[in-house]
């Protein structure tokens, strides 16, 4: 009984004190960084609780008063096992375009202070649907890839020595000087339908490629009108085979026009909510329809692009009005893209890609 007694003892003095107060020792800000969706609830930059986070299945997040509040907005639980963001590779092997190491801990970027006088020529393409069923409108139509043409363009680039690479490593080769491999080229998908998992996932294993998707996050697992979007397990699934993933907003409201307020709560909740379900640092957006910059005026851009890199965001992807594959590394907010229409023949593709 005694020994027990003194295990017991030199149990509590040996360990760590943030374990037991919630105001001294707090771990790391790169540890909580690393942490998973259990160990980690990513509560509003700066302004409004975590319960206001669109789509939650739970109204009860707010903060408790023996959470701990560490780095930019987050605050963990004391006593959690922190748990490093792994990204597994999935069963055909790592992406053959790729250097992307798929079982690596993702850590958060950040922009330097000074954005170097830098330009990359990477072609970033920006799908949205895949799929062989018939589109059931005009606009579906030509927002739709088939089965058969996603696959004759990831051959295309196969046989033409591109690398499909993430916009993380994008970012590290633009702002750090990281090494992409010849011909680098980036697959985007806008909205996060229900078809990216059912038919573009197995292609792009088929053909050992990686790919990022932009999720609507209040969209997740339901279905809007005539299309469905993926659920929080298939997002997961995207994760674990190597995917990359991005905001598209809560809702997908245009941001040159919504009061500021949904502006913030649009930019702030649809990335927390992301990261939180799916433990991995969500730091690229996707701006809906590509506005304000494609419509808005000078007044509402600068809204936007002042308000972005406030919470969390070290990239912007457009959707026109100008289609390029040269990206400023002054302007980190307008990475320009390339569409993939639906109905676009292969020479049509290949005549969109950079010589």
């Amino acid at each position: 009984m005694g020994r027990c007694l003194l295990l017991i003892v030199a149990f509590v003095v040996s360990a760590p004190v943030y374990l037991f107060s919630n105001s001294t020792h707090l771990p790391s800000e790169k540890h909580v960084q690393a942490a998973g969706p259990d160990a980690v609830r990513v509560a509003s930059n700066n302004s409004a609780p975590a319960n206001h986070m669109v789509g939650h299945a739970s109204t009860n997040q707010t903060r408790s008063s023996r959470d701990i509040v560490v780095g930019q907005g987050q605050f963990a639980r004391p006593g959690k096992q922190v748990l490093a963001h792994m990204v597994a590779s999935h069963s055909d092997g790592p992406p053959r375009h790729s250097s992307h190491k798929t079982a690596r801990k993702q850590p958060f970027l950040n922009l330097p202070a000074v954005l170097p006088n830098r330009v990359l020529n990477v072609p970033i393409l920006m799908y949205h649907h895949v799929s062989s069923i018939a589109a059931a409108t005009a606009l579906n139509y030509g927002l739709t890839v088939t089965d058969a043409g996603f696959a004759a363009q990831l051959s295309y680039l196969a046989q033409h020595h591109y690398h499909t690479v993430l916009l993380r490593q994008v970012f590290e080769a633009m702002y750090h000087g990281a090494p992409l491999p010849s011909h680098p080229i980036v697959l985007t998908f806008d909205d996060g339908y229900l078809d990216n998992y059912t038919d573009a996932l197995p292609i792009l294993r088929r053909y050992h490629d990686v790919a990022e998707f932009n999720i609507i996050s209040a969209f997740v697992g339901n279905t809007v009108g005539i299309n469905s979007y993926m659920t929080w397990p298939q997002l997961k699934t995207l994760v674990t085979n190597g995917m990359e993933i991005g905001s598209h907003t809560v809702d997908h409201q245009d941001l040159g026009i919504v009061p500021l307020t949904t502006l913030r709560a649009e930019l702030r909740d649809s990335r927390n909510l992301l990261q939180q379900r799916l433990g991995v640092p969500v730091q690229f957006i996707a701006y809906p329809s590509g506005e304000p910059f494609r419509h808005g005026d000078v007044a509402a851009e600068q809204r936007v692009l002042s308000l972005v890199p406030m919470y969390g965001y070290v990239g912007g992807l457009m959707d026109g009005p100008i289609t390029s594959s040269s990206h400023d590394a002054r302007m980190p907010f307008k990475l320009w893209r390339i569409r993939v229409s639906g109905g676009e023949n292969i020479a049509a593709y290949a005549a969109s890609l950079p010589a």
